[in-house]
């Protein structure tokens, strides 16, 4: 989360505009903290029950699914 914000600052924009995509607890501070969380499809249940939204796996292009959903193309 501390590194979602420091970037965001960089850039001048809100932390609501951020997103963060993570598939284990280790992910689960940032993806609760970014404006939109991700979870992949085999990430925890955990991290699946804080995040927005719940994509397919890594292995079959989940990031590119999310992506294409949240931009609308």
């Amino acid at each position: 989360d501390k590194a979602i914000q420091i970037v965001m600052d960089e850039l001048g924009l809100p932390v609501s505009q951020s997103i963060a995509m993570g598939d284990s607890m280790n992910d689960y501070d940032m993806v609760k903290f970014a404006g939109f969380g991700v979870a992949m499809g085999q990430g925890s249940e955990e991290l699946k029950k804080i995040a927005d939204m719940v994509t397919d796996t890594a292995n079959n292009a989940g990031v590119k699914i999310a992506l294409k959903k949240i931009f609308n193309f």
